[in-house]
């Protein structure tokens, strides 16, 4: 017997041999759908979501060496955003969708985003069919109609979205919506997608570092402001991490 950290769910692991098989059926499938429907690289998509919280997390800190007992403000802070990125073979990326929780748009920031941007919510702030059929109604059609009308292409021609196995990407009202505007579908199996969705190995943790780095300078300036105004170090006010301020904060 040997100490384990606790999880839900077990991660499926496969040889390299069963992987490979995998792998093997599922670039097979993409390529098919390619060459069958002749669809080009600047409207073939992978599009993916991921949550991405408020007060970014680090089991990391500076403390006095011997401390027994290290408290981290936010280390068990759970609230997030899920944030839709895509992006097509051809290189280019297409504006995010983020989706607060909460009931209405109140719920949503008062930071005046590019208007390009899909600002959307839902209950408990994951994607789910309703976001999923905004998403493809206010980003993800609008661009395959521009790029078919720029590489003068039919209205007719196909395209191609690669996602993962996911409740909502697999209702069969999103389907049904995505055959009506031409859009083909190939799944990345399950248990692969740290190693085949796209989206997992480039652009998700580059944003999510930024938005750390961006989080740390903010909360700095907050700290370096007490003590430019007289503060000393142990009479430093914590900052205020209500969502209605994390919310403003660019």
């Amino acid at each position: 017997m040997v100490k384990r950290r606790g999880s839900c769910t077990a991660k499926v692991k496969f040889t390299d041999e069963k992987f490979s098989e995998i792998k093997d059926e599922f670039l097979q499938r993409v390529e098919t759908a390619v060459k069958k429907y002749n669809i080009p690289p600047e409207i073939i998509y992978n599009w993916d979501h991921t949550g991405i919280n408020y007060v970014p997390q680090s089991s990391w800190t500076m403390e006095v060496e011997g401390t027994q007992r290290v408290t981290i403000i936010g280390l068990d802070d759970k609230r997030q955003v899920t944030v839709v990125f895509a992006g097509t073979l051809s290189g280019e990326f297409l504006p995010p969708q983020i989706i607060y929780q909460g009931k209405s748009s109140a719920c949503h920031s008062d930071y005046d985003f590019p208007l390009a941007w899909n600002i959307t919510h839902s209950p408990n702030h994951w994607a789910n069919t309703e976001t999923q059929l905004e998403y493809s109604l206010r980003i993800l059609s609008p661009h395959i109609e521009k790029t078919k009308k720029k590489l003068g292409l039919p209205k007719s021609q196909k395209s191609l979205c690669l996602c993962d196995v996911f409740r909502a990407r697999m209702a069969k009202e999103f389907i049904e919506d995505l055959k009506s505007r031409n859009i083909e579908v190939v799944y990345i199996p399950p248990s692969t997608t740290d190693k085949q969705q796209p989206k997992d190995l480039s652009i998700q943790k580059v944003v999510k570092d930024k938005m750390k780095a961006h989080f740390q300078s903010w909360y700095a300036s907050c700290i370096s402001k007490q003590l430019s105004q007289g503060s000393d170090i142990e009479s430093i006010k914590p900052v205020d991490l209500r969502v209605s301020v994390l919310k403003m904060v660019g």
